[in-house]
């Protein structure tokens, strides 16, 4: 197909018929104007008849449209060269030419960005300022009852790192969580224990819980040997009842009797 043939014949002058006939011929030529379509082709293209396309060809060949030439086993070879019509083109005056556009630029409209709906909420750190409102919070509105609040007496350091240490290990507590555990740690501070050392020691360990000591840090034993706070029988008086006395306890108590 050659662009440049096919713009050529829609600019000729001729009969609807002939120039549907011209242009299928422009479909299959090359870029030198050759082509060698069929007549079988032609009637395909252009839906008119065998006898009206042959009538079309012989109206180019007399009219220097077109000049063909017979290859014998291979048919017919067409060499367009449509001419134009003698009419010369009518060109405007300079006065009545149309002005191109002008390029105008719209303004462009400022999109307002829509506010980001991943609110934040104020973090669980002991650190957190007591009282202090999250940012973006009016003066008359009161934080979430829903969030923990940290007690003074919980030591910042080992209950930041403690939660540090729960989302390294990807299992950070939640609000209820934070919540239970707030209370164990008030248990335990009131049996004696440091919240500090409980917390230092479940960070040490990688422990998802916490855990109280084995034995109450404000516990205190009996003076002397471990034998005086365990109740065992070495530390008991020695008896000294003769046997006679024995035997009398023991029958009337139906057991051994200690003094």
């Amino acid at each position: 197909m050659s662009i440049r043939y096919m713009t050529m014949v829609w600019d000729m002058d001729l009969p609807v018929t002939e120039k549907f006939v011209m242009m299928a011929l422009a479909d299959c030529a090359n870029d030198a104007g050759e082509c060698w379509p069929s007549i079988a082709t032609l009637v395909r293209k252009t839906s008119a008849s065998e006898r009206t396309v042959q009538r079309a060809i012989k109206s180019f060949e007399d009219n220097g449209h077109l000049s063909r030439r017979e290859v014998p086993g291979r048919g017919v070879r067409y060499f367009l060269h449509p001419r134009q019509s003698d009419t010369p083109v009518t060109v405007a005056p300079p006065s009545q030419r149309r002005a191109p556009p002008s390029q105008c630029h719209p303004t462009p409209v400022t999109v307002t960005p829509k506010p980001s709906m991943n609110h934040q909420e104020p973090s669980l750190d002991a650190s957190h300022p007591r009282g202090a409102r999250p940012a973006g919070k009016p003066d008359g509105e009161k934080p979430s009852k829903d969030k923990p609040v940290i007690p003074d007496w919980i030591p910042a350091e080992p209950w930041n790192g403690y939660l540090e240490m729960r989302k390294r290990i990807g299992k950070a507590p939640t609000d209820y969580a934070v919540k239970l555990m707030i209370g164990k740690l008030e248990r335990w501070r009131a049996d004696g224990h440091d919240p500090a050392a409980i917390l230092n020691e479940a960070t040490e360990h990688n422990w998802t819980g916490l855990y109280p000591p084995k034995e109450p840090r404000n516990a205190t034993r009996p003076q002397g040997s471990p034998d005086a706070w365990r109740g065992s029988p070495g530390n008991r008086p020695a008896d000294n009842r003769d046997g006679f006395r024995l035997e009398l306890e023991e029958r009337a108590f139906g057991g051994p009797a200690h003094g």
